[in-house]
């Protein structure tokens, strides 16, 4: 697994995690790796997260309960009233 020329395109983070525990034997190492993934996982949740609440923010409340997204005039003069 991962020999030769291709050895510098697939080094990822998750390869240098399961080298470093299964391979290696270097429990700390991987451990250390390991949260460093989810520390950066967890911020560029949060970045995505902001950039979507400032994107609705400008765009408005698309999809959202109690808007009206139908295009249907719900006014209450536009109500059809049955009466029998």
């Amino acid at each position: 697994m991962n020999q030769g020329a291709l050895y510098a395109t697939t080094q990822t983070i998750d390869t240098y995690v399961y080298r470093g525990l299964l391979q290696l034997g270097n429990i700390s190492m991987s451990a250390a790796a390991g949260f460093y993934q989810s520390v950066i996982g967890f911020a560029l949740l949060l970045a995505a997260n902001a950039v979507v609440r400032r994107l609705d923010a400008e765009f408005g409340p698309v999809g959202k309960p109690g808007a009206d997204n139908t295009g249907v005039n719900n006014h209450a003069d536009a109500t059809i009233c049955s009466e029998a």
